[in-house]
């Protein structure tokens, strides 16, 4: 996807969705060790410094492994909340903690969490330039081969969180 079209895809999810995170500074992004840095793609950079998505949550569709849920329309499965972190908890994640250490070789990075519900990290393939979103639990498995394995897709693609994305309401776990 192109930078442009999804900045009109978040700039639309934003006025339907009357709600912010924080910007992410430029000095946030020097600050950063060199590694990481340089996994952080240029368009999710772009987005995180025009836009207010740190901490942010969007409930995304999902149907949390329920048969009966299973193929129904996104517009009829509960949402899973889906909060995006911060550059810095990026970097920390990143050389810190399994799955990320990790993961960094699959070219996978951690950019947002579940943290109200399964408490687990959402990751992108930072190769991709809309690349597909998955949620990676950190104890099914000793390896990121067996994490990224037996994760699971949540989206086809990163720019979808805006398309199909819904401020969650306090029914839903807010």
């Amino acid at each position: 996807m192109h930078i442009n079209d999804l900045r009109k895809l978040i700039k639309d999810y934003f006025y339907s969705n009357p709600t912010t995170g924080r910007l992410t500074t430029l000095e946030e992004f020097e600050n950063l060790d060199k590694k990481i840095l340089k996994t952080i793609p240029d368009w999710y950079k772009i987005i995180l410094m025009e836009f207010p998505l740190v901490d942010l949550e969007i409930g995304i569709p999902n149907d949390f492994g329920d048969e009966e849920l299973k193929g129904l329309p996104f517009n009829e499965l509960p949402l899973l909340g889906l909060t995006f972190i911060s550059v810095k908890a990026i970097e920390d994640n990143t050389l810190n903690y399994f799955p990320d250490v990790k993961l960094i070789n699959f070219n996978y990075l951690r950019i947002a969490e579940d943290k109200y519900g399964t408490q687990e990290g959402i990751y992108i393939n930072y190769k991709s330039s809309d690349p597909e979103v998955r949620l990676i639990f950190h104890d099914f498995g000793n390896t990121g081969k067996e994490v990224l394995k037996k994760s699971e897709l949540l989206l086809d693609r990163f720019s979808d969180i805006f398309k199909f994305g819904k401020t969650r309401t306090d029914e839903e776990g807010n």
